[in-house]
C-alpha cells in the first residue's frame, strides 16, 4: 500500500515536473518568435538587417514606431554636451523634431532623451546604426540626410551659449560632440 501511494505521488510529481518544463520550453519558443517578429518589423522600418544592431535598438526601447525619434538622437547628444539641456537647446531640438514630423512614439522617446541624458551605449548604437543604414540608402539621399542632421545638430548647439551675445555660441564640449556626429555620418 505504501509503495503504491509513493508510486502515485512520484508519478504525479514527474508529470507535474514535465508539464512545467514543457510550458517553460513553449514560453521560450513564444518569446523567441516574438523577438524575431519585433526584429523583422524594425528591419523593415529601417532597412538595417544587422541582428546585433536591431537587438541593441530593441533592448533600448527603440522599435519600428519610435525609430524616427532615434534617428535624431544626435540632437539630444549635442544638447547634453555641456552637462545640461537649457530651454533654448530643448526648443531647437523639438523644433527639428517637429520639422521631421515624428510619430507619437518617436517624439516621446526623443523627449525622454532631452529630459534624461542618453547613455554612451545608446550613442554607440546610433553610430553603428547610421553606418549600417548608410549602405542601404542611395548616395544623393544619404548625403542630404547626413547634411540635414548635422545642420540641425549645429542649430541645437548654437541655440545657447556665449556671454551676453558675444563669443562663440558653441561650447567646446558641443563642438566635440558635433565632430563625433560628423565622423559617424562620414
Amino acid at each position: 500500500m505504501n509503495d503504491e501511494l509513493f508510486g502515485d505521488r512520484r508519478k504525479a510529481n514527474e508529470e507535474s515536473y514535465f508539464a512545467k518544463r514543457e510550458e517553460e520550453l513553449r514560453a521560450g519558443l513564444r518569446g523567441r518568435a516574438e523577438r524575431e517578429a519585433r526584429r523583422r518589423a524594425l528591419a523593415e522600418a529601417t532597412g538595417v538587417s544587422d541582428a546585433w544592431i536591431l537587438d541593441a535598438l530593441l533592448a533600448q526601447g527603440v522599435n519600428e514606431r519610435s525609430v524616427d525619434g532615434f534617428i535624431l538622437l544626435p540632437l539630444a547628444e549635442v544638447a547634453w554636451a555641456d552637462g545640461q539641456v537649457d530651454p533654448a537647446e530643448r526648443d531647437a531640438a523639438l523644433a527639428a523634431a517637429a520639422r521631421h514630423g515624428l510619430a507619437a512614439d518617436g517624439l516621446a522617446l526623443f523627449e525622454t532623451w532631452l529630459a534624461h541624458r542618453p547613455s554612451d551605449a545608446l550613442v554607440e548604437t546610433w553610430r553603428a546604426f547610421v553606418a549600417a543604414r548608410a549602405s542601404t540608402v542611395d548616395p544623393p539621399r544619404r548625403d542630404g540626410w547626413r547634411r540635414e542632421l548635422l545642420d540641425e545638430a549645429r542649430a541645437v548647439a548654437r541655440a545657447s551659449g556665449g556671454m551676453l551675445g558675444f563669443g562663440s555660441k558653441i561650447s567646446g564640449a558641443e563642438e566635440q560632440a558635433l565632430r563625433g556626429i560628423q565622423a559617424a555620418l562620414s
